[in-house]
């Protein structure tokens, strides 16, 4: 029987076998999904810091029922080889083997031996949200490190008033073993979103010659003269939004503020100069903006900006106060294929010079670009990472990610590399020789993964195959396969994309993968451990005009018959008679509803009824959708509210009990019907805050009948 579960975080990317098609990531598609499913519906916005709220009501709910619960050891299945979204990347002053990484939902992770291992040193219960990391490097002083929580874009917090916040500056004074947040920068009411606050820090650095603490945030410049211990702002970001800082090794200091401008200190923060952009400033409110100073000649500066109409590069030489515009060396972006320079709105920027040359300068967007000349000239710049060079299909740099968010230069011309597919390193960043034994012209850098146990995925959905195999969708990694219960044994890459929903069929041999947006892939195996596809046909619906605009789109295999698979659409139900050899055209059927919205969930029996559940709150029962006269009947009670239906849980020894969760804050998140949707209670009880579902309860993703109503379990953000 196939098993499919849903989980409830996030994630997705790319790789190719064989003739799958690669999948380009959309992060702004991706936050406008995610603020689908867990906004209030009456304000349209998640609740400032709901993640702080939601956990301290949480605390307080007791366990009802079972006095004591049985002994459960659980151990990770990984994937121990791939890794997440990485936005926080150092290396100590003093040891280059031992790195800090952070993931942007996966805590601090350490290691030792330049990435051949990894340890978390974040505890559950610190903020996971890793954004920027820094190191003291000041003599005697180099066990202390800080790092920033709150990713500003990238997760929903991009979208209206949707803040997945951080929540402060976290210190270490053992080397980055253990961690505490510096109560100062903690809110202490979290529920608003409270001006000065640490809640979205994009930068953070030690000035070298005192040890001043620097936080570039959402409001500005945050600067701290006591280890931390309190804050005070240095430079105001009066709109609030992009801002960014940087220091030479003498302690001089550039700040960038988007909309208003670059300024200097040589006084660490007492006194700022703006400096003169000449025709005017190049970026607007809103415009991400990344500056680097050339360590091995610290006059000089880089700046990087994304302006709305594209991507900026200006250099500054501090010497004679004069700016050069590099911006038309840029790579130019081409949508149809992976050439070009694309930040994507800014969620991926960056602009990194090496330490003995300013003139070798790298850049990165999806893609990661170097140039030997300053970018003076379009002449001595080659892609090094991200999509392969001037591909159509979009697959991947080989050993490499698209979305680069961090990049270190160590000796001996080695780099590491933190993007969207977590971290890797090269052992010579200027390698000019293409090596084309892979097949591949224009990979002059050879890369090597570091995703050694450095668990930082964010999973979409899951699936279970008949014996220890299992599939997961991840955010912007692809769908990947497990063969091996061992937490150390390799996953291998199935599809493209964002992973998102999968299947197994019954015996294992054929299997079902998609992407955003519903692309379904349908790959065929000799047995159920084998990881290389025999075949490999796309499958989703090119009838009746079939669109979805849920990016990441649920589809099932019948629990009964693996034949026979549910697909969630706009308007209508699409079912599929003969998913094994089905095409595009071929084994579909679309069965109208009579719903208002997307098709956002489904709950499965064991008999011949269906339940729809969509992104508008509606509940559909459906008996016999993959026979010749399916019967549809709307089951939504007055009671629910207009929300995201995340999960319908069905009893699997009675059709007609089952339990619908909405994800929504601030609604009513847990219905309950006995007589297969002709009444409802609402039993959301203890986890709701108030009666009418306001308040700080959680968000429900999940919901599991057991046994024939034995127990029930519901899955929630805490």
């Amino acid at each position: 029987m196939k098993k499919l579960l849903t989980l409830l975080l996030l994630i997705s990317a790319v790789s190719l076998v064989g003739q799958r098609r690669i999948i380009k990531d959309d992060p702004i598609q991706r936050y406008s999904f995610e603020v689908m499913k867990y906004r209030d519906p009456v304000t349209g916005r998640i609740p400032a810091n709901i993640r702080s709220r939601e956990m301290e009501f949480a605390s307080g709910i007791k366990a009802k029922g079972r006095t004591e619960e049985p002994s459960t050891i659980w151990t990770h299945r990984g994937p121990f080889n791939v890794g997440g979204r990485t936005r926080a990347l150092a290396v100590s002053s003093v040891d280059e083997n031992m790195i800090l990484a952070g993931g942007v939902s996966g805590g601090i992770w350490r290691s030792t031996d330049q990435g051949s291992t990894w340890a978390k040193v974040s505890s559950t219960s610190d903020l996971l949200s890793v954004t920027c990391i820094a190191q003291d490097t000041r003599a005697g002083q180099t066990n202390t490190w800080y790092y920033g929580t709150g990713e500003w874009r990238g997760n929903s917090a991009s979208g209206d008033g949707a803040p997945f916040r951080g929540d402060g500056i976290y210190k270490s004074t053992d080397n980055g073993l253990t961690w505490s947040a510096l109560p100062f920068t903690v809110s202490a009411t979290p529920q608003t979103f409270e001006f000065n606050s640490f809640d979205y820090n994009h930068e953070i650095i030690v000035n070298p010659s005192n040890g001043n603490v620097f936080v570039a945030n959402y409001f500005g410049i945050q600067r701290s003269n006591n280890g931390g211990t309190s804050f005070s702002e240095v430079l105001t970001n009066s709109n609030g939004e992009w801002t960014d800082i940087v220091s030479s090794s003498a302690g001089v200091l550039f700040a960038a503020i988007d909309g208003t401008g670059i300024f200097k200190s040589t006084d660490s923060g007492d006194n700022w100069t703006e400096i003169s952009l000449g025709a005017g400033i190049p970026f607007s409110d809103g415009d991400r903006v990344e500056l680097a100073i050339a360590p091995s000649n610290e006059d000089i500066l880089y700046l990087l900006a994304e302006n709305g109409s594209g991507t900026i590069l200006w250099k500054f030489d501090d010497s004679d106060d004069s700016w050069t515009d590099l911006s038309s060396n840029v790579p130019v972006n081409n949508p149809d294929n992976s050439e070009g320079f694309d930040s994507q709105g800014g969620y991926n920027l960056l602009v990194k010079v090496k330490t003995d040359d300013e003139n070798f300068v790298v850049i990165g967007g999806t893609n990661l670009y170097r140039s030997t000349d300053g970018f003076a000239t379009d002449t001595e710049i080659s892609e090094i990472g991200g999509y392969v060079p001037n591909n159509p299909s979009f697959a991947l740099y080989p050993t490499q990610h698209p979305d680069q968010h961090a990049l270190i230069f160590l000796s001996n011309n080695k780099a590491l590399s933190g993007n969207d597919g977590g971290l890797q390193i090269t052992n010579d960043i200027t390698d000019a020789v293409d090596d084309t034994s892979n097949g591949i012209t224009g990979d002059e850098v050879d890369w090597i993964w570091l995703n050694n146990g450095y668990l930082t995925t964010q999973v979409y959905a899951l699936s279970v195959g008949p014996g220890d195999q299992m599939m997961s969708g991840f955010q912007d990694n692809s769908t990947w396969l497990s063969t091996d219960p061992s937490s150390t044994s390799l996953w291998s890459d199935q599809s493209s994309g964002d992973g998102a929903y999968n299947a197994f069929n019954n015996n294992g041999t054929v299997r079902y993968v998609s992407a955003q947006n519903a692309s379904i892939d349908r790959l065929t195996y000799t047995d159920a451990d084998d990881e290389t596809p025999n075949s490999f046909a796309s499958i989703e619906p090119e009838i009746d005009g079939y669109i979805t605009s849920l990016f990441i789109t649920p589809f099932y295999l019948d629990l009964v018959d693996d034949e026979v698979m549910y697909l969630g659409g706009e308007i209508n139900l699409f079912v599929n008679t003969q998913a094994s050899t089905a095409t595009n055209t071929t084994g579909w059927k679309s069965i109208p509803l009579g719903n208002s919205d997307v098709i956002s969930e489904f709950g499965l029996s064991n008999s011949n009824i269906l339940y729809c559940g969509t992104a508008s709150g509606e509940v559909f029962k459906v008996q016999d959708a993959s026979g010749a006269t399916p019967m549809v009947t709307d089951i939504t009670d007055a009671s629910f509210p207009s929300g995201y239906i995340s999960n319908i849980g069905v009893n699997p020894f009675d059709e007609n009990e089952l339990l619908v969760v909405f994800s929504n804050y601030e609604v009513p998140s847990i219905f309950h019907s006995d007589d297969g949707g002709m009444t409802w209670n609402d039993v959301g009880g203890n986890l709701e805050e108030t009666p009418s579902g306001t308040g700080n309860g959680p968000s429900v993703r999940a919901a599991r009948i057991i046994g024939d109503g034995f127990e029930y379990y519901v899955g929630t953000s805490t």
